[in-house]
C-alpha cells in the first residue's frame, strides 16, 4: 500500500469512529486488543474510556485528525510493516490516538489511547511515551 492508501484507511477509521460503526470498524480493520471481548464491543469501550480520560465525551471530528504514516525498517520478524498514527484532539489539551498496523496480514487497528498537547509545542505527546 502507498502512503496515500495508508493515510485513507486512518482517515476511514476516524470517520466510522466519529460515526461510532464499531461493527463496521470490526469488519474493516478488526481489533488487537480485544482481549477475548467481541471487537466492536470492545472498540466501542476502550473508546468511551479514553475519552472520559480526556475529560470528554465527544463528538469525534474526523476533519481535525492529523494522520502520520511511518514505516518499520527494515521489516522485522512480526511482518509488522507500517504505522498509521491518528491524532484526533478533542478538547483544548487533550486527544485520542488510534493506531492502525500494516504487516504481511493486512491492516488492523491496533490501540486506542490518549494524549496531551505540548503546551511548548502543541504537538501530540503520549503519557506512557
Amino acid at each position: 500500500m502507498t502512503d496515500e492508501e495508508l493515510a485513507q484507511a486512518g482517515q476511514s477509521l476516524t470517520t466510522l469512529l466519529s460515526k461510532k460503526e464499531f461493527k463496521r470498524v470490526e469488519e474493516e480493520f478488526g481489533y488487537a486488543l480485544r482481549h477475548g471481548r467481541p471487537a466492536h464491543d470492545a472498540i466501542k469501550q476502550d473508546l468511551e474510556r479514553e475519552l472520559k480520560a480526556c475529560d470528554s465525551f465527544g463528538p469525534i471530528d474526523p476533519e481535525r485528525a492529523e494522520i502520520r504514516v511511518s514505516h518499520f525498517e527494515p521489516e522485522n520478524d512480526l511482518g509488522l510493516k507500517s504505522l498509521i498514527e491518528c491524532f484526533v484532539q478533542v478538547s483544548e489539551r487533550k486527544g485520542i490516538l488510534f493506531e492502525l498496523v500494516l504487516n504481511h496480514g493486512g491492516l488492523y487497528l491496533e490501540d486506542i489511547s490518549n494524549y496531551n498537547l505540548n503546551e511548548k509545542h502543541n504537538q501530540p505527546v503520549r503519557d506512557n511515551a
